[in-house]
């Protein structure tokens, strides 16, 4: 398939953002959120929650009727693998823990987004999610007047954070093995309001379209 075509083609493979109840209970039930990071909005939803509804995953799960949580989550990434920039939906926050191997992240304000990545922009989004701009050229980015990057190397042992709507690109330098966990508390909450929102809205409006077709085809 697809899968074995990349690898054919020397594309480095990536196992990206998939749910640990899924893909290694074992580690699910090892891992804590660090006391940092403790409060989650969204967890006082229950197992059938918002977050399995909206981003659910369609293997079954051991909680019945709903599918399993989407975090925490794996990447195991080969060396020279890559995710563009970008900044996580939902308007949510997230940790990354590295458990081995190095990962080098180069992030930005969120207020960077529209001011010098070059978003590309969905209709109801609140914010800019994907960005056409490589960030990892920098000869290209330094060329971007006020366009300021962080840029670090996170390692065996390290824990990285990502406000709401920062737009992020990472690169990974060795083979590596780190979990993730992306939500919401009292300083996201706001983001997450209005993502959502926008996004009922939108479901509103295609509702409201279909039935008018049904009424009145083009």
């Amino acid at each position: 398939g697809a899968v074995l075509d990349a690898q054919d083609r020397g594309v480095p493979l990536y196992l990206f953002d998939q749910p640990l109840e899924i893909v290694c209970p074992p580690l699910l039930a090892a891992t804590r959120a660090p006391r940092y990071f403790a409060d989650d909005i969204l967890q006082s939803l229950g197992p059938a929650g918002f977050v399995r509804r909206a981003r659910g995953h369609p293997c079954e799960s051991p909680h019945a009727g709903v599918g399993p949580s989407r975090h925490p989550s794996l990447f195991v990434g080969r060396a020279g693998s890559k995710t563009s920039l970008h900044a996580d939906s939902w308007g949510t926050a997230f940790w990354m823990a590295v458990l081995s191997g190095r990962k080098r992240f180069r992030l930005f304000n969120a207020s960077a987004g529209d001011a010098c990545l070059r978003p590309l922009r969905k209709p109801i989004d609140t914010y800019a999610q994907r960005f056409a701009r490589d960030v990892f050229d920098d000869a290209a980015l330094g060329s971007v007047a006020g366009c300021v990057a962080w840029d670090g190397v996170v390692g065996p042992g390290d824990v990285i954070f990502i406000p709401a709507e920062w737009p992020h690109a990472v690169e990974n330098l060795d083979d590596t093995l780190a979990i993730s966990y992306n939500y919401v508390d009292a300083h996201s909450l706001p983001s997450f309001a209005r993502f959502a929102a926008a996004l009922v809205d939108a479901k509103r409006w295609e509702a409201a379209q279909a039935a008018l077709n049904e009424v009145a085809p083009a």
